[in-house]
């Protein structure tokens, strides 16, 4: 019975069911870029598993459906594609699925996932509200053209003004609006925005019968970059029948140079647009408009044309489309940010940022070529900081010296006392090792000499562990060092032998 009345409800009070319930499902914002895909997930009660599921937009204040599932059979799986959509219902789940592939910017407006009743007649009801918002993202390089077209509804707002406004904190802030009688376009000015305006750089054109807005902007600037809308001139607020998101990149070179080189740097244009441009060369600082140096002249005859102040040239090469700068004897001073720029009636619109770095002379060099190129005597007396630093550094070389002549004095005296130390036990040397540190070689012990002098007399003492027999013979080692040289009658070198007694045996 419950279900009857809620199958009949639609058609009785389609009004009534309707706003009730979209009262209780506010729509969402979902924003997707031009060529993504939006992906759906819409769940319902398990009382309306055997109604129809689809896809509707909101036109003209009412649901239509542009894509719908068939009535529900054996299978838990009901799906249907049509172009760019697909439709699935899954029963068992309870989960209506939506996927649009491939958005395009007229693809924005309102839709739902859409309930109705398999009963003929049968009005849609919306099961989840959705705002779709399908923008536009555009990358340009400065002075690019970005051109955009906007398409409504030819019948129904046609006689409404059409307007370029660009986001801000405050609303959409209109820039551009064309007339509803003629098809032109009249700029805004540029108080809106704090002062900036396009002037006419952009144009904005209506073509009442195609129902098409086309919006182009020329010579664009990185402060161009933001979020536009193509709108219907409201009497609240701008209706949006579009969104463009610009971003715009700067071309930027880095220069370094030391100083009293000379820079020289090309920038590139397009001949054919900008060639007839005044060229010129700017110095820009943090907040403040760019000040010129130097620009060419539209009427010099040529191709190729000249000019230049001080150390500062240009040329322009028309033919081309090439800007070359040059500057000569730069100085640390130099260093900043320059622009190659188009001057049109006193604007500077940028072609190109250069940033130039020249590091200064060190300290040193500086306070030399000062003194040598103002010829200082020797009666003038020096600047405080200058005798400061230079006995700063006196004292340390001075100490750096004294450190390094204490380290050699030591090095040297310790290598002294170890050749002293290796003469004397060099002329002392034995190679039987010292008295108290006699080691055994089998039965017998090796030789040592006595200690002192060199002139003491040398002696060798052997001795023997077990009684020796009367023919047993008896050797001493002796090294080359210690081997007779010559009569000497202040050296005398003997040995003396001793055999220890034994106690008697029975042997006689």
């Amino acid at each position: 019975m419950g279900l009857s009345i809620l199958l009949l409800l639609p058609l009785c009070f389609p009004g009534l069911m309707l706003a009730g319930l979209q009262g209780q499902a506010p729509a969402a914002e979902e924003s997707r870029r031009e060529g993504s895909s939006l992906l759906l997930r819409c769940p319902y009660a398990a009382q309306q598993r055997q109604q129809l599921k689809g896809w509707g937009r909101l036109t003209g204040g009412q649901w239509k459906v542009l894509l719908e599932t068939n009535p529900p059979q054996n299978s838990s799986t009901n799906q249907i594609t049509m172009g760019r959509v697909s439709v699935r219902d899954n029963s068992t789940s309870r989960l209506l699925t939506i996927l649009v592939t491939n958005l395009q910017a007229e693809d924005s407006g309102s839709y739902c996932c859409s309930l109705r009743s398999p009963l003929p007649g049968s009005r849609p009801l919306p099961l989840k509200i959705i705002s779709l918002n399908v923008f536009k993202e555009v990358h340009r390089w400065e002075l690019d053209t970005v051109s955009v077209q906007c398409k409504y509804r030819a019948e129904e707002d046609k006689a409404t003004p059409k307007v370029w406004c660009r986001r801000g904190p405050s609303g959409c802030q209109p820039w551009l609006k064309t007339e509803p009688s003629w098809a032109e376009s009249s700029a805004l000015g540029g108080s809106a925005l704090g002062g900036s305006a396009l002037g006419g750089r952009a144009l904005i054109q209506d073509d009442p019968q195609a129902g098409v807005v086309t919006v182009t902007m020329r010579r664009l600037q990185a402060q161009d970059a933001g979020t536009y809308w193509c709108a219907l001139h409201g009497a609240w607020q701008p209706a949006r029948l579009m969104e463009l998101r610009l971003y715009v990149s700067k071309r930027t070179k880095h220069c370094r140079a030391k100083e009293s080189e000379q820079l020289s740097v090309q920038c590139l244009y397009n001949p054919s647009e900008y060639s007839p441009v005044s060229k010129a060369w700017c110095r820009a600082a943090a907040g403040e408009p760019c000040s010129l140096l130097l620009s060419t002249e539209v009427e010099a005859p040529g191709l190729l044309r000249r000019s230049q102040r001080g150390r500062v040239a240009i040329q322009d090469d028309s033919l081309q489309g090439i800007v070359t700068v040059s500057m000569s004897s730069l100085q640390a001073q130099d260093s900043g940010v320059y622009w190659c720029a188009l001057r049109e009636q006193d604007v500077l619109l940028r072609m190109a940022e250069v940033v130039l770095s020249v590091p200064g002379a060190p300290n040193g060099s500086t306070l030399a070529a000062a003194n040598s190129s103002q010829g200082a005597s020797a009666a003038s007396p020096p600047a405080p900081s200058s005798g400061l630093n230079n006995f700063l550094l006196l004292s340390v070389v001075l100490s750096t010296l004294l450190v390094l002549a204490l380290l050699c004095s030591a090095v040297l005296c310790v290598c002294w006392c170890k050749q002293l130390w290796r003469r004397g036990n060099r002329g002392g040397e034995s190679s039987c090792g010292k008295p108290e540190d006699l080691a055994q070689v089998g039965s017998t012990e090796r030789v040592e000499r006595a200690r002192g002098g060199s002139k003491d007399l040398k002696y060798a003492t052997l001795r023997f562990g077990a009684q020796p027999s009367p023919q047993d013979a008896l050797y001493c080692n002796l090294e080359p060092s210690q081997a007779h040289r010559g009569p000497r009658a202040e050296d005398v070198q003997y040995a003396s032998i001793g055999l220890q007694q034994l106690p008697a045996s029975g042997k006689g």
